[in-house]
């Protein structure tokens, strides 16, 4: 099984296969991803992105906060993609794309409170590049998606 710098927060061992010769002599070799490992990478890169934009490190609650306006929610305990979404955070941790670093105890709640941040495999395998280039992306779709919406609900010229 070839290995690559770049695989995107999944481990283990894929079936690969090879594609056709580019003209180039050299051989791609093409990784089959399940629907479950995009659904990981998908939130692997959206949670490096929202610690990222916070500066490389984001309160444990706030990203719950930007989550749930995805649609993962911490007391998801079937996510329809993710299975348990705390576990798939901590699937995050465990393969050190994230950190998680204790703050302090949150006196009002009676609680610990965290903070996550990008630990080395997240700067490795994205870099802050490949995490600008996420985030320039999904903007781009979002400011399409609004200009298209202003484009129907606007009158045109003639109209009166």
């Amino acid at each position: 099984v070839p290995t690559c710098s770049r695989r995107l927060c999944v481990e283990s061992a894929r079936a690969w296969e090879p594609a056709e010769d580019a003209g180039l002599g050299v051989t791609v070799v093409l990784e089959k991803i399940t629907a479950e490992e995009l659904a990981e990478r998908g939130f692997c890169v959206t949670v490096c992105a929202l610690v990222s934009i916070a500066g490389g490190k984001i309160e444990e609650d706030a990203l719950w906060k930007h989550l749930r306006a995805l649609g993962v929610h911490p007391e998801d305990e079937a996510h329809p993609k993710l299975g348990n979404a705390r576990a798939a955070l901590a699937r995050l941790q465990k393969r050190r794309y994230l950190i998680r670093e204790r703050l302090g105890r949150d006196e009002e709640r009676g609680e610990e409170k965290y903070a996550l941040a990008l630990a080395e495999r997240a700067l490795d395998e994205l870099g802050q590049e490949g995490v600008d280039a996420f985030v320039q992306e999904v903007m781009r779709g979002e400011n399409e998606d609004d200009q298209g919406e202003e484009d129907q609900g606007g009158t045109t010229e003639g109209e009166g």
